[in-house]
């Protein structure tokens, strides 16, 4: 396989409101969805890579829900072989509140998620063996990046890595996962909460002064991406799609990173340059903001399709940063 990918599985609960309110605030519809960061992720790389091309290490609880998360992955032609299944421990959930123009408001029960173990994973790699190019971890327990990171970096494998809530561990914590990979793929927020910083650029000094020398590519938005080499010291920034100007409607943003992340790291994988894959990205999730479907990332083809006019719409600007 191409790709393994570790992280979390919910089942996302979604309200569609008005605003976020106090309580007693009228919902007025109700959806739900397989979702979580890493599902989100697998399934947006499965649809670029193809069937087969992709695995998944992760934990779900031995309940209709874990049973439900197992077929949808499998559905997308992702080897479901090393999700292990808790007993005993529900399924993670999150409840989403989702507002008009797309902005959401996420709550997680992060469940069977929290109990995967570095045995789990250990053993799934000892199958697997050198068999994949590349691993994305997205948010599986920390002491299960670090064994990933270790293994694979042994094995001379391309590593991306997405932090998502290990983010609130902060920087010390999480330097000896970073240490290791080759694409660190925060969203900005997470960055600067990881850094303790309010300032992009200070953050960028703080992982500098970590030690931290390959790649960022960090996700803003609907201010767009930003790839960031910090031994040449070069940020380009890589401005977002806005799914109206591909005919769509602005309806969910809610796992439009998850897409953007899997695709990008799909792309890598398959041979792209780092501004290629970006773009690619940024288009996909700009599809997905018009699906309220936290998985519904675009085919290949559909993807390929509108890519031509993600260019036009897309600005580049390359600048150089100091200490």
């Amino acid at each position: 396989m191409k790709l393994l990918v570790s992280g979390s599985l919910n089942y996302d609960v979604m309200f569609f409101v008005e605003r976020f309110a106090p309580p007693k605030t009228y919902v007025r519809d109700l959806k739900t969805f397989l979702g979580g960061s890493g599902g989100n992720a697998a399934v947006s790389a499965a649809k670029i890579l193809g069937f087969g091309e992709v695995g998944f290490l992760g934990a779900v609880g031995d309940d209709q829900i874990g049973r439900l998360q197992v077929e949808g992955l499998r559905s997308h032609g992702i080897i479901v072989d090393h999700v292990v299944k808790i007993s005993s421990t529900p399924s993670g959930q999150s409840f989403i509140a989702v507002k008009p123009d797309g902005s959401t408001a996420v709550y997680s029960y992060y469940g069977a998620n929290e109990l995967l173990r570095v045995e789990h994973v250990s053993d799934a790699l000892v199958r697997v063996g050198d068999r994949f190019d590349g691993l994305l971890i997205m948010n599986p327990p920390l002491d299960v990046a670090e064994f990933l990171v270790r293994k694979a970096s042994q094995l001379l494998k391309r590593i991306f890595w997405d932090p998502g809530i290990l983010a609130t561990k902060g920087l010390r914590k999480l330097s000896p996962v970073l240490a290791g990979v080759d694409y660190f793929m925060p969203n900005e927020s997470e960055l600067l909460m990881m850094t303790g910083t309010d300032d992009l650029l200070k953050a960028l000094n703080k992982l500098r002064e970590a030690g931290y020398r390959s790649k960022l590519v960090v996700k803003s938005g609907d201010k767009g991406s930003y790839l960031i080499d910090l031994g040449l010291g070069v940020l380009t920034h890589v401005s977002s799609v806005d799914p109206q100007v591909l005919g769509l409607n602005l309806v969910s943003t809610s796992g439009c990173g998850d897409t953007y992340t899997g695709v990008f790291t799909a792309y890598k994988l398959s041979g792209f340059d780092d501004i290629t894959s970006m773009i690619h990205a940024s288009c996909a999730s700009g599809i997905k903001a018009s699906r309220e479907d936290p998985r519904g990332s675009p085919s290949k083809k559909e993807l390929e399709g509108l890519y031509r006019d993600c260019v036009k719409e897309t600005c580049i600007e390359e600048r150089h940063i100091s200490s």
